[in-house]
C-alpha cells in the first residue's frame, strides 16, 4: 500500500510540473508551440510542395 501511495505522489508531482509548464507557455505566449494542428498543416503543405517538385 505504501508503494501505491508513493507512485500516486510521483504521478501527482509529474502532473503538477506539466501544468506549470503549460501555464508558463501561456504566459510567455509560447502556446503556439503547443498547436499540433497548425504544425500538421505546415507538414502537409511542405509535403505537397515536395510532391509538386517531383
Amino acid at each position: 500500500m505504501i508503494e501505491e501511495i508513493n507512485q500516486f505522489i510521483a504521478r501527482s508531482n509529474r502532473n503538477e510540473r506539466r501544468i506549470e509548464q503549460l501555464i508558463g507557455y501561456s504566459i510567455t505566449n509560447e502556446s503556439e508551440h503547443l498547436d499540433i494542428e497548425q504544425r500538421f498543416r505546415n507538414l502537409e503543405t511542405r509535403l505537397e510542395q515536395l510532391e509538386n517538385q517531383s
